[in-house]
């Protein structure tokens, strides 16, 4: 059975990466939006590098390394396995609940699909096109 990744708790974050503020004028919690703190820290740490967060500097999945790297089933598969290690790493997700799909798009671009198995009906889905020529990492669906 599914972790209830729901329960996990964090300040909300903007698609800007700003502090959102809630209409009391407090900092406003993920508390209300289903899976808003997983999904938060999936991005924090694909869209990362080791040394970007002082407080957990082993944080980063490290994406530059692929920049110039031909768009082939071995890069692909090295994608994939980079992603799947940082976010189990420390148990943010369970190995059982998580499931990285990657996809060519074109000569230099790759899908990258993330896929989490809640206690909800729906998984969390997260797609990121990734440009393997300038490690231009973009988040399409969240």
């Amino acid at each position: 059975m599914a972790f209830n990744y729901a329960s996990l708790r964090d300040l909300f974050f903007s698609s800007d990466g700003d502090f959102r503020v809630a209409p009391s004028g407090d900092l406003e919690v993920t508390d209300s939006f289903e899976h808003r703190a997983v999904i938060q820290s999936i991005l924090k740490r694909i869209m990362s590098s080791s040394g970007d967060w002082a407080l957990q500097p082993e944080l980063g999945a490290n994406m530059a390394d692929f920049i110039g790297k031909p768009n082939t089933r071995e890069t692909g598969e090295a994608l994939k396995n980079r992603v799947a290690d940082e976010l189990l790493r420390g148990g943010l997700v369970r190995a059982a609940d998580l499931d990285v799909q990657v996809f060519p798009l074109s000569e230099r671009e790759i899908i990258l699909l993330v896929i989490v198995r809640t206690t909800s009906e729906e998984p969390i889905l997260i797609q990121f096109t990734y440009d393997l020529r300038n490690n231009r990492l973009i988040p399409r669906n969240i």
